[in-house]
């Protein structure tokens, strides 16, 4: 048996194949890059949640450093949570403990809202020159409360307080 092939219906065959094999490419090619663009755009989104999430907007309070000539529970200047909706996270870090509008002092995590007010209470220590920090994180901002005991035993009566992150924002 012989077969007569039309030589421009096999190269029209070819070229189709090819154009289907380009097309198989391109398709698989918008795929990934849709892909791509579908995951980016995903990853923004969530990207964007969790920053809404965790960046509160709280607005950066600030606590007074103290000093003190004896041991005694010291209490912090009160701070008024502000610029946020809803409610954020408060957690405390250190030797201290917190009180939410005037209710009992506690160390345990809560949820506090535009307008609360939060005051901070740590023990002083008995050696001369030892600093005892406090700090409370609202959200996803921070300022430490530290008080220092001097009994006079320096000459300027003033022992240096570290920074806190209050303070090196000003």
């Amino acid at each position: 048996m012989v077969m007569i092939i039309n030589y421009n219906a096999t190269t029209t065959f070819k070229k189709r194949i090819n154009n289907m094999k380009r097309m198989k490419q391109l398709k698989t090619t918008l795929s990934v890059g849709l892909m791509v663009l579908l995951t980016s755009h995903v990853s923004a989104s969530i990207k964007t949640e969790l920053d809404n999430e965790y960046s509160t907007g709280v607005e950066q309070f600030c606590f007074q450093d103290s000093e003190t000539t004896n041991v005694k529970l010291v209490e912090s200047n009160v701070i008024t949570v502000s610029n946020i909706d809803g409610s954020v996270p408060v957690e405390i870090k250190g030797r201290g403990e917190y009180s939410i509008n005037g209710k009992d002092m506690s160390r345990t995590s809560a949820m506090v809202k535009n307008g609360d007010r939060i005051q901070l209470r740590h023990q002083s220590l008995d050696t001369d020159g030892a600093k005892v920090s406090t700090t409370l994180v609202v959200g996803d901002v921070y300022d430490v409360f530290t008080t220092v005991t001097n009994r006079g035993g320096r000459a300027d009566n003033m022992y240096t307080i570290e920074s806190s992150a209050c303070q090196q924002q000003r």
